[in-house]
C-alpha cells in the first residue's frame, strides 16, 4: 500500500471515534489519533499474516513501532481540521439548543404547559406532560424555529391535543405502531 492509502485507511476510524464521545462531546485529538493507529497497527499485522507469528519478534515490534512513529504526525495533522469542523458544528447546536430552549420554554410556560425542551443536532424534542403518566412529545428542527407563526401554531395543537387527551379521561395516550 501506499502511504496516502494507509491514511485514508486510518482515517476510517474516524467516525468509530466520534460514535464513542457521541453523548459527551468531549472531542480529544490524541485519543483520535490513537484510533487511527490502531487501524494503521491493523495493517501492519495483516501484511505480516504470515511472517508475523502470535508472539511477535523483538524486530517487528520495532518495525511497528518505526512506522507508528512515522504516521502519528501525518495522522495529527489530518485530524486537526476533522477535530475543529466537528467542534464548531457541536457549539453551533449547543447555540440552537439553547435559542429553541428559551423560545419553546417560555412559550409554552406562559400558556400553562409544563414542558421541557431538549436540545438535538439538528432539532429541539419536546416533552410536555398533559396528566401524571401521560406525556407529548413532538420536535421541531431549528431553522423552522425563525419561520413566523410556528411557535403559535405550535402552542395551539399543543393545547389542543392536551385538552382532547384530558377529555377521554385518565390513561388515553397517544401513539404510534
Amino acid at each position: 500500500m501506499t502511504e496516502d492509502e494507509i491514511i485514508e485507511d486510518a482515517m476510517r476510524a474516524v467516525p468509530d471515534y466520534l460514535a464513542t464521545i457521541r453523548d459527551t462531546g468531549n472531542f480529544r485529538l490524541e485519543r483520535c489519533v490513537d484510533f487511527e493507529l490502531g487501524r494503521v497497527r491493523k495493517l501492519f499485522r495483516e501484511s505480516r499474516a504470515r511472517v508475523f507469528p502470535p508472539s511477535p519478534s523483538k524486530v517487528n515490534l520495532n518495525e511497528l513501532d518505526i512506522i507508528l512513529a512515522y504516521f502519528e504526525p501525518l495522522l495529527r495533522e489530518r485530524t486537526l481540521p476533522v477535530m475543529q469542523r466537528y467542534m464548531k458544528g457541536r457549539r453551533v447546536s449547543e447555540l440552537n439548543a439553547t435559542a429553541a430552549r428559551v423560545i419553546l420554554s417560555e412559550a409554552l410556560g406562559k400558556a400553562g404547559l409544563d414542558a421541557k425542551v431538549t436540545g438535538q443536532r439538528y432539532r429541539a424534542r419536546v416533552d410536555v406532560k398533559i396528566q401524571p403518566g401521560t406525556i407529548l412529545r413532538f420536535y421541531v428542527r431549528y431553522k423552522d424555529l425563525s419561520k413566523e407563526g410556528l411557535v403559535g401554531d405550535t402552542l395551539k395543537a399543543a393545547l389542543d391535543l392536551k385538552d382532547a387527551l384530558t377529555r377521554l379521561g385518565p390513561g388515553a395516550s397517544v401513539g404510534r405502531k
